[in-house]
This record gives structure tokens, sequence and C-alpha cells, in this order.
């Protein structure tokens, strides 16, 4: 009878070679075990006051994640799906950020860079849509929140400044200037933002990316050729 081989087990994440990885940070990278069951190491460390456990996949064992072809033709574009969908694509990116943070500190910097260019894209399209919803009436700035970050590099504390924008039944925020906020009412401070979604939604993130991009090529047509659900 052959032996069984022992898998190797870690206690630190600064242990862990660079070329084994979990699967969320597979999936950051676009990629995917050959065999979820086939993994080549364990990791148990202590998280959010937790002991937890996760397998380690060797990252040559893997293959891409295949993009599925994205049909939104059942979707109309109306406020309250783009608002859906800017709330989607919103939390997706904060699950980003939530990577970028924990994995800055574990060493593992192709993460972290990966991590953080898909955050911003995300944020960068949310900012754009919301813009442009703003400027068709369709979107309200309420007020403006203060939130104090704290740079992973320099330990500095900044604040940043919130507008607080309603669209449908939805509340999102947008990065402002001291000067934009001058005249707005001062909602007090908010700390960090959930990225876990505290509503269902009907719409996927994919369906939400396509959606929202659709929306910005064809902004030119008025929100008042969309009928609303109300």
């Amino acid at each position: 009878m052959i032996a069984a081989i022992e898998k190797q087990r870690f206690t630190r994440w600064l242990q862990v070679p660079e070329h084994l990885k979990t699967k969320t940070q597979l999936k950051e990278l676009g990629l995917k075990p050959l065999d979820e069951s086939d993994f080549q190491a364990t990791i148990k460390v202590r998280q959010h006051g937790a002991m937890r456990e996760f397998d380690l996949y060797d990252i040559s064992m893997t293959r891409p994640i295949k993009r599925r072809r994205i049909n939104i033709d059942s979707i109309e574009i109306a406020p309250e799906t783009i608002a859906e969908s800017l709330y989607v694509i919103n939390k997706s990116a904060k699950k980003s950020r939530d990577t970028k943070e924990s994995n800055y500190f574990m060493g593992n910097h192709d993460i972290v860079g990966r991590s953080k260019t898909r955050q911003n894209n995300l944020y960068a399209l949310k900012d754009r849509v919301l813009k442009s919803c703003i400027a068709k009436g369709v979107a309200e700035i309420v007020g403006y929140h203060i939130h104090k970050i704290e740079w992973m590099d320099t330990k500095q504390v900044k604040k940043i400044h919130l507008l607080l924008i309603a669209m449908a039944d939805y509340t999102f925020h947008l990065p402002a200037s001291k000067k934009q906020v001058k005249n707005l009412e001062f909602l007090g401070e908010i700390d960090k933002i959930s990225a876990e979604q505290t509503r269902k939604t009907n719409i996927k993130f994919e369906q939400a990316v396509e959606l929202l991009n659709k929306y910005l090529k064809d902004r030119k047509q008025s929100f008042n050729d969309f009928k609303s659900t109300e």
C-alpha cells in the first residue's frame, strides 16, 4: 500500500510560498483549481477572532475562469435598475477593497495590485454613472459625510468628504472636495462600509456591469424616455 503524502500545514501567512494560493486569492487572479479536492497545503490562522483553516492550491495546477456571455436584453434601463446595478458593483468593489487590505499585510503583492485595479475600475464606473444621473436629475445630492481612513503604507489618517447620493430607494457615496460640500448639510462621520449585501437583488454582477456600460454608451437618451416602475 502506498502511504498518503501528508500535506504541508502553515500557521502564518508569511510562511506560505508565493505559488500557493487560496481559492479566493486565485479568483482575484482570474484562476480556479483544476480539482478543488486536490489542494497542496493548508493554513490555519486566527481571523476575525476565530481560528479558520484554508486550503492552498499550487498556481501551476489551475486554469483561467471562463467569462460567460451576458444577456441583459430582458432588463430595462431605468432609474431603478441602474440604482440596483450600482449597488451590486459597489458591494463587489468593497470586497476587492477588503481582499486588497488583508493581502497587503500578508505580503501578497500580486493579489493587492489586482484587487486595487479591480476596485478602482468598479468605483470609476460607479462614479461616472452617478454623475450622469445627477446631471439628468434622477439622482439627488442629500448632503455629505466625513470618513476617516488610514493609509496602509504611511499610517497617516486622512478625512475624506463624501457626497450622499439618493437614487430610487438606494443611497451611494461620491468623493468630494471641501469646496464641493461647502453649502451642503453635514450628516456626520461614518465608519468603513461593509462589503456585505444587506438587501436582495435580482441583477447579477456581470449583468450590472453590462447594463451600466450600456447606459453610459447610450446616455444621450433622456431618462424621460424610460418608464418608472413606481
